[in-house]
């Protein structure tokens, strides 16, 4: 059901609704400023609000499922709907026994860097390279003790690559999964259902969501003070990783992992592991 409101580009301000073709309101929408790199996320109820923004300045809208849509300030209405996704789904030869393998973050042994979650919009996952068409049966990550679970949701990414780059580049998904914050350990999204095919460079990350309304949010960007799920991170050192650890904020921006010490670690890789099978 969709909530009514006015969009004002006043006191450069706006506030308007994200829905689907069946004007239904799409959450967890991501937007950002082309010019400005500010950001913001629809909230339950596909609002968005967002301050600090000119006439002249193009919104890029983002969401799993859903095609992504530029917009100028200066054309925004009170509803702005956007188209969802259809993917073409490939022929596959489905075999009666499968051979199982676990990737990822999964030895024992580890040392533990810190953990993160305070962050709205920040993003968080490992490249991997898969010589072998695979498919991805379930994806497990690791959520700290949680402080306060209402505040912070952790969305999950599987992501094609830019080869040249091996930074995300567009979505496998066609729906929103969340990762379970409401308890310590190892939260599991069972995947076997949807064929989810990988071969090649591929990502699979985290991205860390406000779970909120408007009187009580992380702004997006910034670090809160306000206690918040957390999930684990861990070293490793460059010589032992099959595998790139890519950070950023949603939406274009992507870094490499690296923290330039001199035993070459990399720092922050998410405690994540995936069980694929061939």
């Amino acid at each position: 059901m969709l909530v009514s409101c006015v969009s004002v580009l006043s006191q450069n301000s706006v506030d308007f609704i994200l829905c689907n073709e069946l004007k239904m309101p799409v959450s967890y929408a991501n937007i950002y400023c082309k010019e400005s790199g500010k950001g913001a996320y629809s909230d339950m109820n596909g609002r968005v609000k967002f301050s600090n923004i000119l006439e002249k300045d193009t919104l890029v809208i983002s969401c799993i499922g859903y095609e992504k849509r530029l917009i100028l300030a200066s054309e925004l209405t009170d509803t702005i709907y956007l188209k969802t996704y259809v993917k073409e789904l490939k022929e596959f030869r489905v075999k009666s026994e499968y051979e199982q393998e676990v990737i990822g973050i999964k030895r024992k042994s580890f040392i533990v860097s810190h953990s993160e979650g305070r962050f709205a919009g920040s993003v968080n996952g490992i490249t991997f390279t898969n010589s072998k068409e695979s498919f991805i049966e379930n994806i497990s990550l690791f959520i700290e003790k949680p402080e306060d679970s209402s505040r912070t949701r952790f969305l999950l990414m599987i992501y094609s690559v830019d080869d040249s780059t091996c930074f995300p580049k567009e979505s496998i998904l066609t729906n929103q999964l969340f990762f379970d914050v409401t308890k310590r350990g190892w939260s599991t999204i069972n995947l076997d259902s949807l064929d989810i095919r990988v071969s090649g460079n591929f990502f699979i990350g985290i991205e860390s969501v406000p779970n909120f309304n408007f009187n009580d949010a992380p702004e997006y960007f910034d670090w809160v003070d306000k206690p918040t799920a957390k999930y684990r991170c861990v070293t490793y050192l460059f010589s032992e990783m099959p595998m790139t650890w890519i950070w950023g904020y949603s939406g274009d921006k992507y870094y490499y992992g690296i923290d330039g010490t001199e035993d070459g670690a990399h720092n922050n890789f998410p405690l994540i592991k995936a069980t694929i099978k061939y």
